[in-house]
């Protein structure tokens, strides 16, 4: 992953390069030596500014795209704007309603909720966005019901503690008075809350064993069909949104580099492998270019962080050109898993 680089430049050499940076994530065009010295406040001249950036193109920070003087930023010079001229930025009222609201409304499968923030982060950030699930074998069980959907079929409803629901329709031989139900399921909750799923996966007969003859049919029943119930991503599972808005940036004019971007949404598995890997780090990671070891990646920056639900965790973030919006998408991408993160473990403020 990548270090922080150490703060060699000059405050004007900072100046330009924070100039050129901005610009070209604007625009997508170079920054000549007459544009910089207009814009970056230093009062020099268009000679002074160019023996600047001679020496930030000596440093390996800008590189020249074409014959003429003008510059574009390189892998380290985004590195090093990231690391020490990015200024703070605050989400807007609206911006942040946005994501409030949207994600208040979280009663459901993991799959409705993964795929809603991922649209959130998408809208919000114009960039690819991903989600990957945590590792839901660890998630600790907290209630089932069982609901009876017609003569000989209910449907069995598991939510783990992080609110999130799973549920299958199954057939039973028999019918089920509403009390035998209520009975039974009372004493799943009594044996199985507060337990990890994967505990009660390898233990379930003998946590539920039973001589209640009332209760026999409705809890073989359960353990039979606990295998699918129980069946949240035990691998990750990757949801991913924006691909379209993506594909309309200038840098996907390019036949070769649309047709590598899609091979990578449509594969996943680069993308599962890479966010899995983030995640033992703690707050938003930045890695830019080069610094991603994949090779799918290697024209593409990544702004990742990890939401928590109780003990579980995942990774969000987006996925887009190097010339990307650095620091709105941090700050995107960092309240988008606070504010999943408190509300999925029920810590609203």
């Amino acid at each position: 992953m990548a270090e922080k680089m150490e703060k060699v430049l000059s405050e004007r050499e900072e100046s330009v390069l924070d100039v050129i940076v901005q610009d070209y994530v604007a625009a997508a065009e170079p920054s000549g030596s007459r544009t910089i010295s207009k814009k970056s406040g230093l009062l020099l001249s268009p000679a002074t500014i160019r023996n600047v950036l001679a020496d930030l193109e000596e440093k390996g920070l800008v590189t020249q795209p074409h014959t003429s003087s003008a510059r574009i930023p390189t892998d380290t010079g985004y590195r090093y704007y990231v690391d020490h001229l990015i200024r703070l930025f605050q989400l807007s009222g609206e911006e942040k309603e946005e994501i409030e609201k949207k994600l208040d409304v979280l009663t459901g499968t993991f799959e409705e909720v993964a795929s809603l923030t991922s649209k959130i982060l998408s809208s919000l950030s114009s960039e690819l966005s991903v989600v990957l699930s945590p590792r839901f074998n660890q998630g600790v069980f907290k209630r089932l019901n069982i609901v009876e959907i017609a003569d000989k079929k209910v449907m069995l409803l598991l939510t783990i503690e992080s609110g999130l629901i799973n549920s299958i329709m199954v057939e039973a031989e028999t019918r089920f008075t509403p009390s035998a139900l209520q009975d039974a399921v009372e004493f799943l909750n009594a044996r199985l809350g507060g337990r990890k799923l994967s505990e009660i996966e390898c233990n379930l007969k003998e946590m539920v064993r039973t001589d209640d003859a009332g209760k026999l049919g409705i809890v073989r029943l359960f353990t039979e069909k606990a295998a699918d119930l129980f069946n949240f991503p035990e691998g990750r599972a990757l949801f991913a949104d924006g691909a379209l808005g993506l594909l309309q940036q200038p840098e996907f004019t390019d036949k070769d580099a649309l047709t590598a971007i899609i091979e990578l949404i449509e594969s996943k598995k680069v993308l599962i492998h890479l966010l899995d890997q983030r995640e033992p780090r703690e707050g938003v990671l930045v890695t830019i270019g080069e610094e991603n070891k994949e090779g799918e990646l290697k024209s593409y920056s990544i702004v990742t962080s990890t939401y928590n639900i109780k003990d579980d965790r995942g990774t969000l973030g987006v996925i887009g050109p190097t010339r990307m919006a650095y620091p709105k998408l941090i700050s995107v991408v960092d309240y988008t898993a606070k504010v999943l993160s408190r509300k999925l473990s029920g810590k609203e403020r």
